[in-house]
C-alpha cells in the first residue's frame, strides 16, 4: 500500500514538515507537539500525513484491503449500534448523502476521514487543535456540504 509518510513512533520526534498542536496551560496556549504518543498506543500513536490517510481510506472503502465478508461487516449497523459498523461510523448528512468514516485525535491534534460507500467522494482532514478556541462545527458542516452535497 506504500504509506511512506506514516509511522508508529517510539519517541517524541516528528520527522519532516508537520503541524504543531497546542494545549491551554494556565490559560495560555502551549506548544505540545513534542510528546510521546505511545501512551495512546494504537488509539493515537500513529503519525501520518493527510495524503497517506486518504490513500489508506480509499483502499479500505474500495474493498482492496479486506475479504468481501469482512468488507460487509465494516459498515453493517445493528439495533444496539445504529450508527457504527465494525469500527466505522455511518452518517446521513442533512442533504441525504450517506457517508462513513472515523475521527480521532490526541491532545493538540484531530483527524477526520469520510467517504461515500463507492469512495468517489472523500475527505481527509488533519488539524492542530487547542481547547477554548471556539466551536468549528459550523465550518465543518459547510465543508462537508461542499464535498458531499
Amino acid at each position: 500500500m506504500h504509506l511512506n509518510d506514516t509511522v508508529f513512533p517510539a519517541d517524541d520526534r516528528i520527522r519532516g514538515p508537520h503541524a504543531h498542536g497546542y494545549w491551554a496551560i494556565d490559560g495560555r496556549p502551549v506548544d505540545i507537539t513534542r510528546f510521546n504518543p505511545s501512551v495512546f498506543w494504537a488509539e493515537g500513536n500513529i503519525v501520518s500525513t493527510t495524503h497517506d490517510l486518504d490513500r489508506f481510506f480509499a483502499a479500505l472503502a474500495q474493498g482492496r484491503l479486506l475479504e468481501p465478508a469482512q468488507q460487509r461487516e465494516l459498515t453493517r449497523t445493528t439495533a444496539l449500534s445504529p450508527a457504527y459498523g465494525l469500527g466505522l461510523q455511518v452518517l446521513t448528512l442533512p442533504c441525504g448523502t450517506t457517508v462513513w468514516g472515523h475521527d480521532g485525535g490526541v491532545p493538540g491534534f484531530a483527524s477526520l476521514v469520510l467517504t461515500t460507500p463507492d469512495a468517489r467522494q472523500r475527505i481527509a482532514l488533519n488539524a492542530a487543535t487547542s481547547p477554548n478556541v471556539g466551536d468549528p462545527s459550523s465550518g465543518l458542516e459547510q465543508v462537508l456540504g461542499e464535498v458531499f452535497c
